[in-house]
């Protein structure tokens, strides 16, 4: 027998968060109101880094690690992967510092959207004859970010979608034994402020969030990924929702950080090295703006086809049948179908929604 959930809404659905009572945030991956950008993506296909969009060191000032340094030599694509290594001191150079990956993109010039990279993170999982983990002080990373430093002006914005330093970073409650299932990151923003000639350091501002997940993370390859928005920052773990900030909001265009970060405090020399962080793709989103000055109307069912066949964020959307009986407004098995406008999305009147069909509204900013 046939089952339709039958919708009686007659609702504003604004940016004042009313709407997250009956909307889970969609996978911008499965949203057609996103559309990759090739251009700034990369599959690591080849053979060596992409000069185009990658540096294989850092940006300047930027070589995260704590008893390390950033080698270029340990940024390598290989076999449809990048691969960023930590290895042991070289006694020929800089003797007392262990080697990592890390790369920057070239251009500070990532901007809203949706980030994602499928990687598989290192293994931490080293124990003592005890049976206690070991601290490894092993960090790979993937963030956004930028410092600017204007006549003793400073701003510096980030957002860390994958911070785990295993073995140190465990939130109150997550046990050692958790550690290699814990997800880590969050935002920081400094607020612009005029530079104190003993301290030259800007107010901070940061918010986080912390996921742990059922197995160890590095057991298998997984989709790191988080959507950036003027408004909101929402946090993804293989296209499952798993955080949110709404406390610092980076307004300004970003570099793309990968890195195979190190903190000597941490690490016990016990572990076996090199040890390496390898991700098969990096993947830039952005939400198609073309219509975001279009009020929508949808009738009937023909307008509603049409107006999927032309994705995009719109001002408001209302969907208001003139007549339930000769004009139905209704999805088919197996739709899916996301709503995004930066005003609001009226549904007033019937609006059929059948069991294995989606229905998203999602009120999204176009700035």
């Amino acid at each position: 027998m046939e089952r339709n959930l039958l919708i009686f809404l007659i609702a504003i659905f604004t940016s004042s968060g009313f709407w997250e009572k009956i909307n889970a945030q969609i996978s911008p991956t499965l949203d057609p109101n996103y559309v990759s950008i090739p251009v700034k993506s990369d599959e690591f296909s080849g053979t060596t880094l992409n000069s185009n969009l990658w540096n294989p060191f850092p940006a300047p000032n930027n070589c995260i690690g704590r008893g390390a340094w950033c080698d270029q030599n340990n940024v390598n694509v290989d076999n449809g992967y990048l691969r960023l290594k930590l290895t042991a001191p070289d006694p020929n150079y800089y003797p007392n510092l262990w080697r990592m990956g890390q790369m920057t993109s070239k251009n500070p010039d990532y901007s809203y959207g949706y980030f994602e990279i499928s990687a598989k993170l290192v293994d931490p999982g080293y124990f003592n004859p005890s049976g206690q983990p070991i601290l490894t002080g092993i960090w790979p990373s993937f963030w956004l970010y930028v410092i600017k430093l204007n006549n003793c002006f400073c701003y510096h914005d980030e957002i860390d979608v994958v911070d785990n330093l295993f073995g140190a970073d465990m939130p109150p409650g997550v046990t050692a034994s958790d550690d290699t299932k814990y997800l880590n990151g969050g935002t920081s923003m400094d607020y612009p402020r005029p530079c104190d000639p003993n301290n030259t350091n800007c107010t901070f501002l940061n918010g986080g969030y912390s996921f742990v997940n059922n197995n160890p993370l590095f057991e298998e390859e997984h989709r790191y990924g988080v959507e950036w928005l003027s408004n909101n920052i929402y946090y993804y773990l293989d296209g499952n929702l798993v955080g949110r900030d709404v406390i610092s909001i980076p307004q300004d265009p970003m570099y793309v950080v990968m890195g195979m970060q190190f903190d000597r405090n941490y690490f016990d020399t016990s572990i076996p090295l090199p040890q390496e962080y390898e991700i098969n793709y990096f993947r830039y989103y952005q939400l198609i703006k073309d219509y975001c000055d279009i009020d929508e109307f949808i009738h009937n069912n023909e307008q509603l086809q049409s107006f999927a066949s032309a994705p995009g964020v719109r001002k408001s959307i209302t969907i208001s049948s003139l007549s339930s009986l000769y004009n139905p407004i209704y999805l088919n098995p197996g739709d899916i179908m996301t709503f995004r406008a930066t005003e609001n999305i009226l549904i007033n009147g019937d609006f059929y929604v059948p069991l294995g069909a989606e229905l998203n509204v999602i009120p999204t900013p176009c700035n």
